[in-house]
């Protein structure tokens, strides 16, 4: 856990004030004696935020009021102290200090460093980013997930389902679902390249939608009622010529049937071979 952070920077009354310490359980921060509103109690969070790997303290008004500054801190775990430091000035770096927050020649980048406390508290959980979780709990005035009516968003143009998607990560949930998100995923470009393929010919679709689909099947209930009419009719009064011009047009329009799927079929391929050349492939 955090256990206590300082810096040149933190002044009570004119003065560098004593080393923040934290201790286990709730830790509050109380605004001044007199009751003024000022920016110190939010500042104060985002720089917790700040160590955290956040980076919204960087462009707070602490920040332009007071200038650039190295904050310092020590993380516990297990009984063990870690010491930092992070500039506010060079915000991808946090250099490893000693325990007089003296730095060393070995620093982690916010990647390594973020990386290295999702471990150490226990959030190396499969597909779950360290500050993707934990920003959702930093609800300082600032930041953009201030949304009471929207609590599990870290930003307003998040979707729930990536909310939701870290809540279950978070409580190591996901593995449940994952296949069927998998599945899910591999269904829906399948679907998607099948349109795609309609869309651009590729495959030939004699029925064009659901609606084209219900024509279709209104004329051909209509076309059979015609036909049983037309056979109820006295057939003594059609000749053999008529019978045989009627074959010839059934053949004829046969012909002009299969016809035309040949020259949707050459289309279809035309149009691949165009896409082929516009893109090179």
């Amino acid at each position: 856990m955090l256990i206590e952070m300082r810096s040149k920077a933190f002044k009570e009354k004119g003065k560098i004030r004593p080393p923040i310490i934290f201790k286990p359980g709730l830790n509050v921060i109380l605004g001044g004696a007199n009751g003024e509103n000022s920016i110190g109690k939010s500042s104060a969070l985002l720089a917790i935020d700040f160590i955290f790997g956040g980076s919204t303290y960087v462009k707070t008004d602490a920040v332009k009021q007071v200038g650039h500054h190295t904050i310092y801190f020590c993380f516990e775990f297990e009984g063990a102290p870690y010491y930092f430091a992070r500039d506010t000035r060079y915000p991808d770096t946090v250099h490893l200090c000693d325990n007089t927050y003296k730095l060393t020649e070995d620093s982690y980048t916010l990647d390594e460093f973020t990386d290295w406390l999702k471990v150490k508290y226990h959030l190396d959980l499969p597909e779950l980013k360290f500050r993707n979780t934990i920003s959702r709990f930093f609800r300082i005035y600032g930041k953009p997930n201030c949304d009471e009516k929207q609590p599990l968003k870290i930003r307003p143009q998040e979707g729930m389902e990536g909310a939701i998607d870290t809540m279950i990560k978070l409580f190591d949930r996901f593995k449940f679902i994952e296949g069927y998100r998998q599945n899910l995923t591999i269904q829906s470009e399948q679907q998607k390249a099948f349109r795609d393929a309609r869309k651009y010919q590729f495959i030939p679709s004699l029925v064009d939608g659901k609606a084209k689909y219900d024509d279709n099947v209104e004329k051909i209930e209509s076309l059979k009622l015609a036909r049983e009419q037309l056979s109820q009719e006295s057939n003594n009064d059609v000749s053999k010529e008529q019978i045989q011009l009627g074959n010839q047009r059934l053949a004829l329009k046969n012909e002009v049937y299969q016809l035309n799927r040949k020259i949707q079929q050459n289309k279809s391929k035309i149009s691949l071979l165009n896409v082929n050349l516009e893109t090179g492939l």
